[in-house]
């Protein structure tokens, strides 16, 4: 019988344990790219959900503005609200006569200055129309000024043809979850 000699291959008696350290080194290094994607993630569901409120403000604030500018012809037609039909969720929030000239007392910069003429709340919607009358940020220079202040002549368009002009400038506010905000406004000009 033959005879096998064993060898032993001993473990150095003396680990210095690198590799633990760079395995605990890795793993720091992916927690933390594991927590900037966490936020990174929470930021952008942030800022969807603030685009989507801004956006519903913007639609309220539009939705409120278009409901108060159907009821304009009829009022001026009537001179009298007692005569005009609102249409469903618009409500006359003021008494003012929408024919005098308010432009003057309201500031158009300072909407605080402003006086709120119309309510709207339908199918979940809500907005505030405040009307100005009169010369308006939009018409108080160019064309729009000289037909405001009774140019009819050559370059005016239809107002070269004659006729009597009103000018308004409809502002509306709408707003939705969480204090979003939006305001929109666009001029009416009401041709007799």
């Amino acid at each position: 019988m033959q005879r096998m000699d064993s060898y032993t291959f001993g473990v150095r008696a003396t680990q210095s344990g690198v590799a633990l350290a760079i395995s605990l080194f890795l793993l720091l290094i992916l927690s933390l790219v594991g927590i900037t994607a966490m936020e990174n993630s929470n930021l952008s569901f942030k800022m969807s959900s603030n685009m989507i409120r801004h956006d519903e403000a913007f639609n309220h604030s539009e939705s409120a503005r278009q409901a108060a500018q159907e009821v304009l012809p009829a009022y001026i037609d009537q001179a009298d609200w007692n005569r005009v039909t609102l249409p469903a969720g618009l409500n006359l929030t003021s008494s003012a006569d929408l024919m005098l000239n308010d432009a003057a007392s309201e500031n158009p910069l300072q909407p605080s200055s402003l006086t709120q003429d119309f309510a709207y709340q339908h199918n979940g919607i809500s907005g505030e129309v405040y009307v100005l009358k009169g010369e308006t940020v939009h018409n108080t220079f160019g064309a729009g000024s000289a037909q405001y202040k009774g140019y009819g002549g050559a370059g005016v368009g239809i107002g070269g043809q004659g006729g009597a002009f009103k000018y308004f400038e409809f502002r509306s506010r709408g707003e939705s979850a969480a204090n979003a905000e939006s305001w929109t406004a666009s001029d009416y000009r009401y041709v007799f």
